[in-house]
């Protein structure tokens, strides 16, 4: 069989493409889901907004399922991502860097939704307080195996000045929600 070279470097070609195409959707995955999850954060932060501290009881009452709901559908969220990004190839350190603003982002969602949860602690009664800190156990449990699956993702990243950027959103999401917890204990 005799190939001439115009099918061989059409052939080389495609085969030297198809790497970086796979990369692009590599680090696409975790885009996604960092989209996603910064998406749910607002939400909730958002249902948290509803609720007024010197609203009446009965509101409060009317309105908690729903923020309920909306806590464990992020926490299911960050476990459902977490498992899929698990599964993804790694991403090289200069992939990391770009996640980096987006991790920061989401890391600010994160303060703003602990903030919100902490204003509204004069709104619910024992009972509710005591399901808010199940929602953010829930939380910190999922948030801390969603920044372990990017940073078991980010192997070529740890030359970067402060870290791999999942490493510091664990950090900072663990310490922030800590905070939520301290307040409603």
């Amino acid at each position: 069989m005799r190939f001439t070279i115009l099918p061989i470097l059409c052939l080389a070609s495609s085969t030297l493409a198809l790497p970086v195409e796979s990369a692009l959707k590599d680090i696409q995955i975790i885009e996604r889901s960092l989209r996603s999850v910064s998406a749910s954060l607002d939400k909730l932060s958002s249902e948290l907004q509803a609720i007024n501290p010197r609203m009446p009881s009965s509101e409060v009452q009317q309105r908690w399922p729903n923020v309920e709901r909306v806590g464990h559908d992020l926490s299911n969220l960050l476990d459902r991502d977490a498992r899929e990004i698990r599964m993804s190839p790694t991403i090289n350190a200069f992939e990391a860097s770009t996640l980096l603003q987006s991790l920061t982002r989401l890391s600010d969602a994160t303060d703003r939704t602990v903030n919100e949860w902490i204003s509204i602690r004069g709104a619910l009664n024992q009972g509710d307080r005591k399901k808010v800190v199940d929602v953010l156990k829930h939380h910190q449990a999922s948030s801390g195996a969603y920044a372990d699956a990017i940073l078991s993702r980010q192997q070529g990243a740890t030359g970067l000045l402060t870290g791999p950027p999942g490493q510091l959103f664990g950090q900072r999401a663990k310490v922030s929600i800590q905070r939520a917890l301290i307040a409603y204990q």
